[in-house]
């Protein structure tokens, strides 16, 4: 081989490392500084978002303390128990309650899954549906006597339907309703 034709390989040998460089690692490496950097911008960016909170901790203690204590002064408004089981008990009594005070027939109240529900919260909803059958001003009645409960209820849904619609003219026509009914009540507080 003569030196010429080593000169020639030499640099050949040197253009395809360098293409190779400049084509494949200074990319790579280009894009690879670029992540690193966003990563510890993200990372910066976070713990000074955790430093605020951290410094606000004390005036989210007191703004709980507070917020519990006015959850607390509801209680009267609230339904009876400490479980969803016994605050849906005391729902479907009220409301069963409210229905035969005014003259309207029971057929079933059950209790009916709640989508509201916060396994963080102390405050939970719980919801009973009830089939009645009675006449036009008795369902009214009901509805205004659930508003005026002591414990806040809330009808949440009503459904209507005519059962004896071809009945003679002198006999009172007869409403099946369904009304879904929604209460709250508030779970006891847990020691840490």
């Amino acid at each position: 081989m003569t030196p010429r034709d080593r000169r020639a390989l030499r640099w050949g040998v040197g253009l395809a490392l360098g293409a190779f460089l400049l084509l494949r690692v200074v990319p790579w490496a280009v894009r690879f500084a670029s992540a690193e950097r966003r990563t510890v911008l993200a990372q910066r960016a976070l713990l000074a978002e955790t430093r605020e909170l951290i410094a606000a901790a004390p005036l989210l203690e007191d703004s709980v303390k507070h917020l519990t204590h006015r959850i607390a002064t509801l209680a009267p408004r609230l339904l009876h128990g400490e479980a969803a089981a016994e605050a849906e008990a005391d729902l479907a009594t009220r409301v069963s309650l409210s229905a035969e005070r005014q003259h309207l027939t029971v057929e079933r109240v059950v209790p009916v899954p709640d989508s509201v529900q916060r396994a963080d919260g102390t405050l939970r909803r719980v919801t009973v549906q009830a089939s009645l059958v009675g006449d036009a001003g008795e369902i009214l009645a009901l509805l205004d006597s659930l508003g005026r409960d002591p414990v806040v209820l809330s009808p949440a849904a009503l459904r209507l339907a005519a059962t004896n619609a071809d009945a003679p003219g002198a006999v009172p026509e007869a409403i099946r309703a369904e009304v879904t009914v929604t209460g709250w009540y508030l779970l006891p507080e847990r020691s840490p």
